[in-house]
């Protein structure tokens, strides 16, 4: 098992965490943080993730039963799955028992609980996520993959990229998320089975779908994701089709920073007129709804006018001009960005005049109350 001792882990000093290393250690059980954060922490990125999963050899029900006799609170979170959540000093961590799948159906999996940590890294989705540390910040990794591929920023399925893919679907957005929102190169192999399989995803609930969706939307580096995407027609099929030029002109004239992920799904799907009424159908919250409608309806009356300005605002009209304007320049090379750069300006310093009449002034004049 190859092994990487962080400096200066992250973690140290967590008090919370020390209390149930401590705990485990006591009873000769293992117990790993495992993930994001340690894949952060070994990537050795400033923002490192401090949500903490953590990872044991012991059944649940074990787990339970030494944490209560510490008078740890136990919630039984997850006893299905083999997690349990201990709150320590009001903070919570979900404590995940080693796992072995024994059978997928593209959406839910079979789990059985092993002591083997191979068994578990395994079965989880990409190799740089295959990796786990010790209190002290000693990075093990089991398939002796991850690290290389965290030095390299390679995104791999862990395996067969096939059968990782068909075991769960969601994890073809969980790749395209991973490379939005993380500096990660494509595995050709990788890239290929998401293309391959992208129909599973009509297996999905819409709801997981669209979750997984809007979190990729708002990555760094969603542009170069969505561009992939479609590159790969790896795009699901369930939603309509994207025009992905339309995030970088918006990028490119600085107007992506104003939207939120609901109006970057709708404006790459906007030149499909149904696309508005498709979202719609979705899981989507009253507040994304109204997102969608506002942005549908001054698209559908293709015009920007003070008068929009007046009514929806300085932040709802700065959404509808950048999208007015990369709607219209997303089949071209080049565009005027520079005038849109002064016009952004103009709009985000309009302040809404006020009527000067009061009715205050009507009735020092002498105008009577009332409805006559």
């Amino acid at each position: 098992m190859k092994t990487l001792k962080l400096q200066h882990p992250p973690w140290s000093g967590n008090q919370a965490l020390e209390n149930l290393f401590s705990i485990f250690q006591k009873h000769r059980a293992k117990l790993y943080i495992v993930g994001g954060a340690v894949r952060d922490a070994a990537a050795r990125l400033n923002n490192a993730s401090t949500d903490y999963d953590l990872t044991t050899d012991l059944p649940p029900n074990r787990v339970q039963k030494i944490l209560e006799e510490t008078n740890i609170k136990v919630i039984p979170t997850g006893l299905k799955h083999g997690t349990v959540t201990a709150v320590v000093n009001n903070t919570q961590f979900q404590i995940t028992t080693f796992r072995k799948d024994v059978k997928a159906d593209g959406r839910y999996a079979e789990v059985e609980y092993t002591c083997d940590i191979a068994e578990d890294a395994s079965r989880r989705d990409f190799t740089v996520n295959a990796l786990y540390a010790d209190m002290v910040g000693k990075v093990f990794d089991p398939l002796k993959q991850g690290l290389k591929d965290l030095k390299t920023k390679t995104l791999r399925f862990i395996g067969e990229p096939a059968k990782r893919i068909r075991e769960d679907y969601l994890r073809i957005l969980r790749f395209f998320r991973f490379l939005g929102t993380c500096d990660f190169t494509p595995c050709e192999d990788s890239m290929k089975a998401c293309a391959h399989h992208q129909r599973g995803l009509s297996k999905l609930s819409r709801e997981r779908v669209l979750q997984e969706l809007l979190k990729m939307l708002m990555g760094r580096n969603v542009v170069e994701a969505l561009g992939l995407m479609h590159k790969h027609k790896a795009w699901p099929a369930v939603l309509p089709a994207i025009n992905p030029k339309i995030l970088t002109v918006l990028q490119d004239t600085k107007g992506l920073q104003y939207f939120a992920a609901i109006e970057r799904l709708y404006a790459i799907t906007a030149l499909n007129n149904e696309a508005a009424t498709e979202l719609k159908k979705w899981p989507v919250s009253k507040q994304q709804k109204k997102q969608i409608e506002m942005l549908e309806k001054v698209h559908q009356e293709q015009k920007c006018s003070y008068a929009n300005l007046y009514y929806y605002g300085n932040d709802n009209y700065l959404k509808i001009r950048f999208l007015s304007f990369a709607l219209g320049y997303c089949e071209e090379a080049h565009y005027p960005a520079d005038k849109l750069f002064a016009e952004a300006q103009a709009i985000k310093s309009w302040q809404q005049p006020v009527f000067p009449l009061q009715p205050l002034h009507l009735i020092e004049s002498g105008v009577k109350q009332g409805k006559e």
